[in-house]
């Protein structure tokens, strides 16, 4: 599993002109020290489990419908929030590049999810009639208005509390939409640079920067500090290759 440690990144010591060929040829650093590596595998080792705890959820559940029950509580949802829960933790230890495959898997688990409840409700139409009935029978005439009423006050503060949390969990999902797309820019820009004059392509540093701050705000209002530290570590980084990219074009503006 990479992290956005390994990004490929440009020597910011190097003012002359031949650091655009040097930054042309950079590879990955690799990481020598042993607790590290050794931190890394056990962390690799927490999201791997994460990930087996949520796929034997969704099997036994799978397996129960096959058999025609719909007795087991659906866990879609909660498997949607391990997969969340595995994207705030890849974000906190700065593990930019896994974020797109979970957050393919929590697509997968939402339409899951819809199509499930449509299975549900068809079910529940069956009974609805029966259970109306039996529900005005269990009701006085003399208090059925504040019965009413009390179920409708319970209910509105359920959907208030459900809808809050979506609204949040949508607003976390397009902040990692933001930041895939951020690291794209970065990957297709550096792949550019390799094959055409840097002085021909508009830098995506000022842009990325944007996004990275916006996040790290979020996560802030979230409440999700240590995730908020780890975003700004990546601006405090691509700070210092937006210094470095300007220096590149400097040295081919000399060329000319």
């Amino acid at each position: 599993m990479e992290n956005n440690k390994n990004i490929n990144h440009i020597d910011g010591k190097g003012k002359d002109c031949n650091t655009f060929k040097d930054f042309k040829n950079n590879e990955n650093p690799i990481m020598d020290e042993t607790s590290e590596r050794s931190q890394d595998l056990k962390f690799g080792e927490e999201i791997a489990l994460m990930v087996d705890n949520a796929g034997k959820m969704a099997y036994r559940y799978e397996i129960s419908l096959k058999k025609g029950s719909f007795e087991q509580k659906c866990p879609y949802l909660e498997i949607i929030d391990i997969y969340k829960e595995i994207i705030r933790k890849l974000l906190e230890k700065g593990w930019i590049s896994q974020l797109e495959t979970y957050s393919k898997e929590i697509d997968i688990y939402k339409k899951k999810y819809e199509k499930d409840k449509n299975l549900r409700e068809i079910e529940l139409q069956k009974e609805s009639k029966q259970k109306a009935f039996e529900q005005s029978q269990k009701i006085k005439e003399v208090d059925s208005v504040q019965a009413v009423l009390q179920s409708l006050e319970t209910e509105m503060r359920v959907l208030n509390f459900e809808a809050k949390k979506q609204e949040k969990w949508m607003e976390f999902d397009n902040i990692l939409g933001l930041i895939d797309r951020a690291e794209k820019l970065v990957k297709d820009y550096k792949l550019k640079i390799k094959k055409e004059n840097i002085l021909e392509i508009e830098s995506p540093y000022h842009e990325i920067l944007k996004v990275y701050e916006d996040a790290k705000n979020k996560f802030k209002e979230f409440g999700w500090n240590d995730a908020a530290k780890k975003l700004f570590d990546s601006i405090e980084f691509y700070k210092k290759e937006f210094i470095n990219d300007n220096n590149l074009r400097e040295c081919e503006k000399k060329k000319v």
